[in-house]
């Protein structure tokens, strides 16, 4: 079996960072399956992108993950400190997609933990050729966001 990134990431720019409640209630009637994604980007001030064919991801870790043609995502639900963002940002996008995918569907059914879908993130960032200061620190990033994290320190 081939691993790693078997297609090439292929998006459009659905709606650019800090749209209005406008644009989000078009996106939310436009793509249903999509509303907490889209509300989710709106609060945080996101841009938002729609797959134009699947992605498909190889991962030794979990097998393939495939975000499909059609899903949205922000490549990075991640809150974004400025100097992070402004060292590590917008980069590793295909990776941050595959990410997306794990944490919106298989963390939530059990199938994987944060942890996991953090192992596959920095995988794909290897096939994805980032280098590897900035792969640790986005790593890092992914795995101090983990919810079960704030959860704890809620209690």
């Amino acid at each position: 079996m081939k691993y790693g990134f078997l297609t090439d990431l292929n998006v459009t720019k659905i709606a650019e960072a800090g749209f209005g409640v406008e644009v989000m209630e078009h996106l939310r009637h436009k793509y249903p399956y999509a509303e907490n994604r889209i509300i989710d980007a709106h609060q945080a001030g996101r841009a938002l992108w729609r797959y134009n064919e699947d992605l498909i991801f190889n991962s030794v870790l979990v097998g393939q993950v495939r975000p499909k043609a059609g899903d949205i995502t922000d490549f990075s639900s991640v809150p974004r400190t400025p100097l992070t963002f402004w060292i590590a940002g917008d980069t590793a996008h295909a990776s941050a997609g595959i990410h997306d995918e794990l944490c919106n569907y298989w963390v939530p059914s059990g199938r994987i933990t944060w942890r996991q879908a953090a192992n596959v993130f920095r995988e794909a960032m290897i096939c994805e050729e980032t280098p590897a200061w900035r792969r640790w620190l986005m790593f890092n990033a992914v795995v101090g966001a983990d919810p079960a994290n704030k959860t704890e320190a809620a209690q």
